[in-house]
């Protein structure tokens, strides 16, 4: 609900960690499209979700996303599922 609020708060008095956080991102795009181009895909893609879940995990314990924990909890289940249904087809 006040979701705006927090974001504009945080951005104000975090802001290096924000850009730290956006220089990571921008670099891990390039890492992954590296990795894309010199390895077989499913070892990358098991990596790259096991991102995701690292960031899901994030946005909920340091921006108290606490809205839709089932939604979430679903997610990183599901990603979890097809990291290792990759895994073992791989």
């Amino acid at each position: 609900p006040k979701a705006v609020m927090r974001i504009k708060t945080i951005f104000k008095t975090d802001w290096r960690i924000i850009f730290l956080a956006c220089t990571f991102g921008a670099l891990s795009n390039i890492a992954l499209n590296t990795a894309l181009s010199l390895h077989d895909a499913p070892g990358v893609l098991v990596i790259n979700e096991a991102f995701l879940v690292l960031i899901l995990m994030g946005e909920h314990t340091y921006l108290k996303e606490r809205e839709k924990t089932w939604i979430k909890v679903v997610s990183v289940f599901l990603a979890i599922s097809g990291a290792i249904l990759i895994d073992i087809s791989h």
